[in-house]
Order: C-alpha cells, then sequence, then structure tokens
C-alpha cells in the first residue's frame, strides 16, 4: 500500500477539523464557556470576529487562547478556562463531517493503521467520539494532552510512533491547521492538510505544502491510496 510512491504504514490524523465540524460549534462553545467562567466577554467577541476573517490565529492549546484574549490572565485561569472548554465541550459535541465515519470505515477495511493526534483530555475525546458514532477501538493509538506536550512540539508523536512501530516514513499526519504541519515537520512525518478546519488552499501553499497534498476534506484521502 502506497502514499505518493512511498509505503503507507500509519495514518495519524487530527480530529477536530479533519473528523469533527470545529467551525460550526466552536464560537458556542467558548462563549459558552466564558459565560460560565464570568469573564469579560467583549474580548472574546473581538477575538471571535477576528478568527472569522482569518482562522490562523486559533491555537492548538486553549490555553494560549485564553492567554490572547485576556492578556491580563494568568496561567492558573488560563488552564482552569482550558478545562471548562472541555466540559463545555461534552455539553455540546462537535458534530462529525458527513463523510467522517465512512472513510474510517474504508481504511479499516484496507487494514490501514490509524492514530489519533489532540489536543484534547481522553475524556472528552472518547466522549466527543462516541457521540459522533466513531468507537475509540479503531485507533491504535491516541496521543491527547495527558501525554505531556502541546503541539507543535513534536514530541506528541512519540506516543504514537510507541504503540504503531513503524518508520516515520512511512506515516502520514492528516490536519487542519499550522500547528498540524509544524508538528508533523518536527516529527519528521509527511503531511498532507484538509481544508475543512477553515484555512484556504492558499494559506497551506504559501507554507510550502504542494497542492497535491492539499484536500478538501478527509474523504478525499482514501483516493490517494494506492493498493
Amino acid at each position: 500500500m502506497q502514499l505518493f510512491d512511498n509505503p503507507l504504514k500509519l495514518v495519524i490524523m487530527d480530529v477536530d477539523g479533519v473528523l469533527l465540524d470545529l467551525v460550526r460549534c466552536l464560537r458556542k462553545v467558548f462563549e459558552a464557556t466564558a459565560t460560565g467562567l464570568d469573564l469579560d466577554m467583549e474580548p472574546l467577541k473581538q477575538y471571535l470576529d477576528k478568527l472569522d476573517t482569518d482562522p490562523t490565529i486559533l491555537s492548538p492549546d486553549i490555553v494560549v487562547d485564553a492567554e490572547r484574549i485576556w492578556p491580563r490572565m494568568d496561567l492558573e485561569a488560563a488552564i482552569r478556562f482550558a478545562w471548562k472548554f472541555q466540559e463545555q465541550r461534552r455539553k455540546i459535541p462537535f458534530p462529525p463531517f458527513d463523510h467522517s465515519v465512512g472513510t474510517l470505515q474504508k481504511l479499516r477495511a484496507l487494514r490501514v493503521p490509524m492514530a489519533l493526534c489532540t489536543m484534547n483530555d481522553r475524556p472528552t475525546l472518547t466522549h466527543q467520539l462516541e457521540a459522533a458514532g466513531i468507537k475509540t477501538e479503531w485507533f491504535r493509538a491516541m496521543s491527547t494532552w495527558e501525554c505531556g506536550f502541546c503541539k507543535p512540539d513534536p514530541r506528541v508523536l512519540d506516543t504514537i510512533f510507541s504503540a504503531v512501530p513503524v518508520s516515520r516514513r512511512h506515516a502520514v499526519y492528516i490536519g487542519d491547521r499550522f500547528g498540524d504541519l509544524e508538528t508533523a515537520r518536527g516529527g519528521h512525518v509527511r503531511f498532507m492538510a484538509v481544508l475543512s478546519g477553515g484555512l484556504s488552499r492558499q494559506a497551506f501553499l504559501d507554507q510550502g505544502i504542494l497542492d497535491s497534498h492539499i484536500l478538501e476534506h478527509f474523504g478525499e484521502f482514501p483516493e490517494r491510496i494506492r493498493l
């Protein structure tokens, strides 16, 4: 099995923006989190309005986003915001894209090992996947917030390659954000971008990603595999 003339032995994917529709629910979850913590809503509104026009500003780590939105917020409060954000996600699950379950089933039929790399904590991830009709046992490994590192630190991938000992040259990382791209590059893993997280094709082209490595959505990925 090959991808762009190289063996394919592992598919790593981000969750939000790749399998789950991040864009549709993100504003609602941010607002519910801020309201629950009685935070000033005006800085959040400004941030979310800017996010609508420039999706690249969203960090892989909600702690970082909180510190950007409320510059006077200390680290302890930012971490509290991040945990509250995950709690709200369990109340307002991000829905799956129409193609998500079917595409995962295709990869399972091809017997391609799969892994997830996400900044969600494990309980939130499990809840989100179950709500989307995606089973955790489909994945050989899952790197979550508990791994101790945050994207774009490539060490978030170490958990995955410990569980699935294949050459990094024979894996591919599918993501929707620059943080995913930086993680893959730092970890010496091939990268493919999807546009379903809100970033444009040009944004990835400007980062040096080949057009052939950019997908409109994850559902197109199996078409690139050669048996």
